[in-house]
């Protein structure tokens, strides 16, 4: 069933697809070439202990290995509110997964299914530090399996902020900052970072809106061509787009959508390509 489908990533033409029924049953498939592969089960768990966080996919630009990241929060005591964050990285190549130790001093995880982008060899994820309670963004080297915590720019934004990740013209990370509060007035700022994972390389875009009604990005469009947006009322969805001139912003393209929870998810950067599900590194 299509509703039970969650796409956890999208790279060189392979998307990462995770099943909810049954659980834990993860696919790689290239709609191009119709290839369809089963990844083995996870090393960690299942149990009632056990809680998945987030996924992460992409592929390490210098072995053209690919990747798949999972976040696992362990329960250690419910009682006593202990909790441990584990992760476990499945290469193509070996066709298996391993738990890494690289988690083991990190004190950040991605927020609850957190939606992950992959850019240049990193995985971004909107995260938290746990010890903190700060809001930030965990970033992934694929290729050398290190994580980090990226600070948001500026200062931290207020608890009624809202944040998505997005990639810009094609190579640049960038972050929509916005009040979760809806209400006709509310307006989105885009930042971008010029260097990836240099915190102090965030440079604000363009601020757009506010709309004739409540709306919340989803991301960007091809190479920053405008900014695709989602509004729902009731059982009504639509999906439109809007450019970011700030002398004339207007609504450029509407999407068919068929109602059906598509507001509630994001956007995917999809290129066909031939690359392969089998192994690729031999």
């Amino acid at each position: 069933s299509l509703q039970s489908l969650n796409i956890v990533g999208s790279c060189n033409g392979l998307l990462c697809i995770s099943q909810e029924d049954p659980p834990n049953g993860i696919f790689l498939w290239n709609p191009a070439t119709r290839q369809l592969r089963s990844l083995p089960e996870p090393q960690i768990g299942p149990g009632l202990d056990l809680s998945t966080v987030a996924f992460g996919f992409g592929s390490d630009p210098v072995t053209d290995d690919y990747k798949l990241v999972r976040f696992v929060w362990h329960d250690d005591n419910y009682l006593s509110g202990s909790y441990r964050l584990r992760t476990e990285v499945y290469r193509l190549s070996s066709d298996c997964w391993r738990e890494t130790k690289a988690a083991d001093l990190l004190t950040v995880s991605p927020l609850h299914y957190s939606r992950t982008f992959v850019n240049n060899g990193f995985l971004y994820w909107v995260g938290i530090n746990v010890p903190n309670h700060r809001r930030c963004i965990v970033s992934f080297n694929v290729g050398a399996e290190l994580f980090r915590e990226i600070e948001l720019p500026n200062s931290e934004p207020p608890p009624s902020a809202g944040m998505r990740l997005a990639v810009f013209r094609g190579s640049m990370l960038a972050l929509f900052l916005y009040s979760i509060v809806e209400d006709l007035n509310r307006c989105f700022d885009l930042w971008v970072m010029n260097d990836d994972g240099v915190c102090n390389s965030w440079s604000k875009q363009f601020t757009i809106g506010p709309f004739s009604r409540v709306a919340r990005p989803l991301g960007l469009w091809k190479n920053g061509e405008g900014v695709i947006f989602g509004y729902r009322e009731k059982l009504n969805e639509e999906l439109f787009m809007y450019n970011y001139n700030p002398n004339m912003q207007e609504k450029i393209k509407d999407f068919p959508t068929r109602g059906d929870g598509l507001i509630a998810g994001g956007v995917h950067y999809y290129v066909e390509s031939l690359v392969s599900v089998q192994s690729s590194v031999w």
